[in-house]
């Protein structure tokens, strides 16, 4: 992969892990911050977090903590895969309510949590922890240690 793709992949992860650590961060404690996120990117996502949990029997704050710790990782570029498998299946999760599958419009897909699930799957697919991130520095680790035995 060339500089420029790693790059713009290095960039996309930051971005990214900074949104959620920020969602994260203000659903737990900032939630005056988080309602009036509401017309703003990831709004849906905002606007779920602060809602009671849509399972009864887990807290909405679990899905708070998820997304700070999610957004750490992917920053660092630890487990970045992993990390970005569970920020789609958060935003699945609060993407999947809203949409109305009996009176179905393709509009209703039109908003920036399919953009950012999109983006993870880019993530996932571009190995961006191996660019600037901890992920690169373990398989360098493990590389090293396999050459010497």
């Amino acid at each position: 992969m060339n500089h420029s793709l790693r790059l713009t992949i290095l960039l996309l992860r930051i971005a990214l892990g900074l949104s959620f650590f920020y969602l994260g961060w203000i659903a737990l404690f900032n939630h005056s911050l988080a309602q009036s996120l509401g017309t703003r990117s990831l709004s849906g996502l905002s606007a779920w977090l602060t809602k009671p949990s849509p399972i009864a029997s887990i807290p909405s704050s679990i899905f708070a903590w998820a997304l700070l710790v999610v957004g750490v990782l992917i920053i660092i570029g630890l487990f970045t895969r992993i990390a970005s498998f569970v920020a789609i299946v958060i935003l699945l999760a609060s993407l999947l309510p809203g949409i109305n599958f009996t009176a179905f419009n393709p509009v209703q897909l039109v908003n920036d949590e399919v953009v950012a699930l999109f983006a993870l799957l880019v993530l996932i697919f571009g190995k961006a922890g191996h660019y600037l991130g901890v992920d690169g520095g373990l398989q360098r680790r493990r590389a090293k240690r396999r050459n010497k035995e």
